[in-house]
């Protein structure tokens, strides 16, 4: 029993190491994947910086997660005010799961349910207007 504690305290304390925090102008994109300027081995962290990226027309501050080179975790996007704009689910460079989008004012604007980087899934697609009435459900 002390022996698997103690394995867990160590797993815990190393698991941060392998993890960066690094800017956009860090990283270099060859053949697909994501690399920290300098260095040989696929991106394994987190590139946090502002984009103006696909339907938004300002930019916006993003938090975006990296494992082996490719998106893999949650991605997200804040408005300029700060509150939460997005938040997409990737799994191996793929979008997989439902995202979130909201208003300014931080209520829910839609969910899309997406199974590898394709939209549909089970739970289809579901709209909110600023009040909170839902007015689609596809």
């Amino acid at each position: 029993m002390k022996f698997l504690k103690l394995l867990l305290v160590v797993l815990l304390f190393l698991l941060p190491i392998g993890c960066q925090d690094i800017s956009p102008e860090e990283t270099v994109t060859r053949r697909g994947l994501i690399y920290k300027v300098g260095e040989n081995e696929p991106f394994y962290g987190t590139v946090t910086g502002y984009s103006r990226e696909g339907y938004r027309s300002q930019k916006m501050k993003f938090k975006k997660r990296y494992k082996n080179g490719v998106l893999h975790g949650d991605t997200q996007f804040w408005y300029p005010n700060g509150k939460l704009e997005s938040v997409e689910p990737y799994r191996d460079g793929k979008i997989n799961g439902v995202i979130t989008r909201f208003y300014e004012n931080g209520k829910i604007k839609s969910r899309i349910h997406i199974v590898n980087d394709q939209r549909g899934g089970s739970e289809g697609e579901q709209f909110w207007d600023k009040k909170q009435r839902r007015f689609g459900l596809f």
